[in-house]
């Protein structure tokens, strides 16, 4: 289990050279659900744990990734790392090195054969028809020390047949289905799964457990079908029927439970296991960031090495030092606050569409406009929000070439958007906004938060699926520098005023519970600040009904 801010990167890179150094001939396959968590692995592995490597004496490495609809295939053909792009490498190392030899010696017989044929096989690199060029880049691929590839990535699944690997490393493996985890598990002798259970799911999960939930009206969709033949498995269909109602329950809720296949594993380790296979010390967020965290979602097990051990003062490559703002000095914890809804109906949320707030908005251009970076430094930024609606309007009141302009001069910069794959070029309009979903496992130095929510409910029923535990961990735990929340801490504190705060009276609610009192003491001590949100110049738009 990873927690947040651990360098789980850092240490699968290490454990990859460790491994091979150990059992050079040993294949391993590094994979994760999406192309950027697969990538930033890669490079991590390249630029860290191989760099003092001379190229020649590198691992045999490929990256797999099949062309999709976007993409020409001739632009993933010549991705460094491709299986194109390495088989051409090889046959031009050979080439050279057979040359060179003959410049030395009288070239043998053998070698004469051996560079004719490599300099066929270059010339015929690129003609899907030349059968021996073809039959070498598969050799390329069965033998490589090293595949990236995401799970589901079909030149990986042509594989399966042919190739197994000692190990298989899963990074983000919590956010994986257990149908994307078949491939890359079947493949491997032994597993590495990397995730953090407190974090996010699957996505779309609550789909899937539904559909579970409605397997009686699956089966009889299913019956009712025509003109299928062989495509239907009408024994799987006949043992559901036989089942007794109690039978049927049982198996909804044993499917419900593996559905979430990496907390499952995760949970069946941990009982043998006492850490539960669980990596404690954090080395990327401001130790304000980090005990906020391990507080409220880890039971204060993280271990901060961000700051000095005997003093407890920060570290100072950890500190935003802001010059702008004076209020944010020495602090990594702002609350951006607005009324609650009941006292300013501008600072309520819309609930049509679902869901947005143009006050919210309004305060953090403001916010973010007030903000001046030391001179010697420069600081990237992500504006995060768990609603796709809200990251949308983000996006188009705020992410202007006016604004990126004023921050650049400011010494900010919008964090590049990670989704975006080394195959695409630098795109201005997909940077620095990003629902939470995308931007699990990505960090940047300051994070902003519009949490949206801001309505007249009553207490407990007004936050949404923000009561949801895993989503707001993931949300307060990107920062490394400086975590800016906006929202109305009164509505926020209402909302969760009747909340047990007794850890043997666990609800859902109870992780904010524990935020909130949490920063309230923060701000107390001046350890945090609440900055009043401007909405100096806001006219709140026309509300739907």
């Amino acid at each position: 289990m990873i927690t947040p801010g651990t360098g789980k990167t850092h240490m699968v890179a290490w454990l990859l050279r460790e491994i091979l150094e150990e059992d050079p001939v040993a294949q391993v396959l590094i994979t994760a659900q999406a192309h950027p968590a697969v990538d930033v692995l890669r490079a991590k592995v390249e630029q860290e744990a191989f760099k003092d490597i001379p190229e020649a004496r590198r691992p045999l490495a490929i990256r797999l990734r099949r062309a999709n609809s976007e993409q020409s295939d001739h632009l993933v053909q010549d991705e460094p790392g491709s299986e194109q792009q390495v088989t051409k490498s090889l046959l031009e190392n050979t080439i050279g090195q057979l040359e060179a030899a003959a410049g030395r010696l009288e070239r043998s017989g053998v070698q004469a054969d051996w560079l004719e044929i490599c300099r066929a096989m270059l010339k015929d690199l690129n003609t899907k028809d030349a059968s021996s060029a073809k039959e070498f880049r598969e050799l390329v691929k069965r033998s490589a020390s090293i595949t990236y590839s995401t799970t589901g990535d079909g030149d990986l699944a042509a594989l399966a047949d042919e190739v197994t690997y000692d190990w298989a490393i899963v990074e983000e493996a919590g956010k994986a289905h257990g149908f994307e985890l078949a491939l890359p598990l079947c493949l491997g002798h032994r597993w590495l799964l990397i995730g953090d259970p407190k974090q996010l799911p699957p996505y779309r999960i609550e789909d899937y457990q539904k559909a579970v939930s409605e397997l009686d009206a699956t089966v009889a969709s299913l019956e009712g079908l025509e003109g299928v033949g062989n495509l239907l498995d009408t024994e799987l269909l006949h043992s559901w029927r036989v089942r007794t109602e109690e039978q049927r329950r049982e198996f909804g809720e044993y499917c419900k439970k593996w559905l979430k296949l990496f907390e499952q594993v995760h949970s069946l380790c941990a009982f043998h296991e006492h850490d539960e296979g669980l990596l404690t010390g954090q080395h990327r967020m401001h130790p304000d960031i980090g005990e906020l965290v391990s507080g409220v979602y880890y039971k204060g097990r993280l271990k901060h090495y961000t700051r000095d051990e005997s003093t407890k003062v920060p570290h100072a490559d950890i500190l935003h030092r802001l010059a702008e703002p004076g209020e944010l000095k020495d602090k990594a914890v702002v609350w951006l606050d607005l009324d609650p809804a009941a006292v300013d109906p501008r600072a309520a949320e819309n609930a049509v569409p679902k869901y947005r707030n143009p006050a919210e908005a309004h305060a953090l251009e403001r916010f973010l406009r007030s903000l001046r970076a030391a001179p010697d430094r420069r600081l990237n930024l992500a504006v995060l929000s768990p609603y796709a609606q809200q990251v949308g309007y983000l996006r188009e009141k705020l992410n202007t070439p006016h604004l990126r302009e004023a921050l650049g001069e400011a010494g900010l910069t919008l964090a590049p958007d990670p989704r975006r794959s080394r195959l695409e070029g630098p795109d201005a309009r997909r940077d620095g906004f990003f629902t939470v979903d995308s931007f699990q496992g990505n960090q940047a130095q300051i994070i902003a938060v519009s949490l949206v929510r801001n309505n007249t409910e009553v207490a407990g029923k007004g936050l949404g699926f923000l009561v949801e535990a895993p989503r707001m961990n993931v949300l307060i735990s990107r920062a490394e520098l400086l975590l800016v929340l906006v929202g109305s801490w009164d509505f926020f504190r209402d909302q969760v005023s009747h909340v047990s705060r007794k850890p043997e009276e666990e609800t859902k609610l109870q992780h904010l519970a524990f935020a909130v009192d949490q920063l309230e003491a923060w701000f107390d001590e001046g350890r945090a600040v609440r900055i009043r949100g401007d909405l100096k110049g806001f006219d709140a738009p026309f509300r739907l009904a």
